[in-house]
């Protein structure tokens, strides 16, 4: 009887070493069904905008060029206008984290990235029922206006900078434009 019970903790160990990963994965849901209610919905959309937000950055890894083409702050403020501030954040700071590392670009300017980040969640958040067209683009703004000291202190080449600011800034105007009305109304309803 004892040899047996060993044989089945034995078993019951490996079997959740084997599992483990699944607990966790398990777990993080139980956290987001948590924070965003019942549905499942908003939750596999901020899985969605955080995936398709991290890899929107994944060429920096193969070229470095002075066109910036992201979707971090689109998701960041769709889903914050939709979902709220807490999934805002989540879907900005794992994006531009993972986005980071997956371009080995983890460098000074992600911590100034993260904070605002941050910010343009909340606001996007407090200012949920203004036009998303607007808000979009004015937060796009408000972001560079955080970052732009740091880049100045950083050293980094304004002109270089200026593009790569300017050219996100007329992307994120068209994708506010065009793109985030539509995208609203698919998340919220």
């Amino acid at each position: 009887m004892l040899m047996g019970m060993k044989r089945i903790v034995k078993w019951f160990h490996g079997l959740r070493r084997k599992y483990m990963r699944h607990a966790a994965i398990g777990i993080l849901l139980l956290v987001f069904l948590i924070i965003f209610g019942r549905s499942i919905k908003p939750v596999l959309i901020v899985a969605a905008f955080i995936v398709l937000a991290s890899l929107s950055t994944f060429y920096h890894a193969f070229f470095r060029s002075p066109v910036n083409f992201e979707l971090v702050k689109l998701f960041t403020v769709v889903g914050s206008v939709a979902y709220g501030a807490v999934a805002g954040v989540i879907i900005g700071v794992s994006s531009v984290a993972i986005g980071r590392a997956l371009s080995g670009r983890l460098d000074q300017d992600t911590l100034t990235s993260l904070a605002a980040i941050v910010v343009v969640a909340v606001l996007a958040s407090v200012f949920r029922t203004a036009d998303i067209a607007v808000l979009g683009v004015m937060l796009v703004i408000v972001y560079y206006l955080i970052i732009l000291p740091f880049v100045f202190l950083f050293g980094e080449n304004i002109g270089s900078a200026s593009v790569y600011i300017g050219t996100n800034i007329v992307l994120n105007f068209v994708l506010f434009t065009r793109i985030a009305p539509l995208l609203l109304r698919v998340v919220g309803s």
